[in-house]
């Protein structure tokens, strides 16, 4: 591996990261409507090469330097690493990294559609000491599900390995499940069933986005296929962000009484009142008087470009590059800045780098337009 050293260091210890994903592949063999990774890839050179074992553990070792005062005490507090893709269980090198990651100390997850969760597959998680698992699923009913995931099966593998997986303490298992034209109508349902589960220790919902692997655009849901995933009467999946807010506030009282031990639902008020204010307005809902948070994520892609934000300049590359050595130099810290001066209103920080009310400035209106007395409780939290 060659280090660059065109660039110096100018702080080595006041930013540290606050997210890291290692995006081991784009490969994925289902071709889900609200992604197309499984399509030929919009930004890889063909022939490009990829990262090797040990160009990984040279990144984990370093990102262990960097955050490692996030890597002590109990393990579902501490720092978390990623492992995704395209489906990141199609990789030969997802589990040893993930042997690897724990053995440093870090929280391990691996996002999965679930179809490859057999017996096998199960059985080496729990040795590779893998912390979770989030299990994509849209809807209970096979109709929906299979059909958004664009694969026969799909939901009946995710029950078949649910089951197999209650007889496990680790890894711990959440469902993913993303909020779209399709789906929103049934997510009563699948509250209701997750909260039965013996398996399922968390429900985390998305608000889609403008698939993966497109090109950028404003406006994207009026655009041809994309119309499939966007609901055009806004009342309808507002309605439906309440149900969840109103779950969540049940969820509390429940806690309050000692009645339920661990909340069901993960999303916080903040981000549900964030998809209520998309869902009516996309192309406004964005904030932007407060800075972006990407310019304190690590990604890395399936050929080992480090990224803050996919939309700015990558930081380096793992096969060439120490992330050590390229995180806090002074081209780091430009890209940084354009990050916190962007005012695209970009859709990516609603889901996976939502963080409370930051950055986003919540509308007073949204307060003042739930209905139930439950949800008019939910602006003095």
């Amino acid at each position: 591996m060659t280090n660059n050293n065109s660039n110096k260091k100018f702080n080595t210890t006041k930013t540290k990261p606050e997210f890291a994903c290692i995006g081991i592949t784009d490969y994925c063999f289902f071709e889900c409507k609200m992604c197309d990774k499984w399509k030929e890839d919009i930004k890889v050179i063909k022939g490009t090469p990829r990262p090797t074992l040990d160009h990984y553990k040279q990144f984990i070792d370093d990102l262990a330097i960097l955050v490692k005062d996030d890597l002590v005490g109990p393990i579902d507090n501490r720092f978390t690493l990623n492992f995704a893709g395209g489906e990141a269980l199609t990789h030969g090198l997802t589990l040893p990294l993930v042997k690897y990651a724990s053995n440093k100390g870090f929280k391990t997850l691996i996002a999965t559609n679930g179809f490859m969760l057999n017996k096998h597959m199960i059985k080496r998680l729990n040795e590779v000491n893998l912390t979770s698992l989030s299990i994509s699923l849209d809807s209970i009913n096979p109709k929906i599900h299979d059909k958004m995931r664009g694969k026969v099966g799909a939901t009946k593998t995710v029950f078949d390995a649910l089951e197999i997986l209650k007889n496990y303490e680790y890894p711990k298992v959440g469902i993913c499940s993303i909020i779209n034209r399709q789906t929103y109508i049934d997510i009563p349902k699948l509250i209701n069933w997750a909260k039965t589960h013996e398996a399922v220790k968390w429900l985390y919902f998305m608000a889609v986005m403008q698939p993966n692997n497109t090109v950028f655009q404003s406006g994207w849901y009026k655009i041809g296929h994309f119309e499939y995933l966007w609901e055009p009467d806004s009342k309808k999946v507002i309605k439906i962000v309440d149900r969840i807010i109103s779950e969540k506030i049940t969820e509390d009282e429940l806690i309050k009484k000692d009645e339920l031990k661990i909340p069901l639902l993960t999303n916080s008020y903040q981000q549900l009142k964030a998809f209520r204010d998309y869902f009516e307005n996309p192309e406004n809902f964005v904030k932007n008087k407060s800075p972006c948070n990407m310019d304190l994520g690590i990604q890395t892609t399936e050929v080992g470009d480090i990224f803050m934000c996919f939309h700015k300049k990558r930081v380096g590359n793992i096969r060439e590059n120490r992330l050590i050595d390229v995180w806090n130099t002074k081209d780091t810290n430009v890209i940084r800045q354009n990050i916190k001066s962007c005012a695209t209103n970009c859709h990516t920080l609603i889901n996976c780098y939502f963080e409370n009310d930051y950055p986003f400035d919540l509308i007073e209106k949204t307060k003042q337009t739930l209905s139930s007395k439950k949800l008019t409780q939910i602006g003095n939290k």
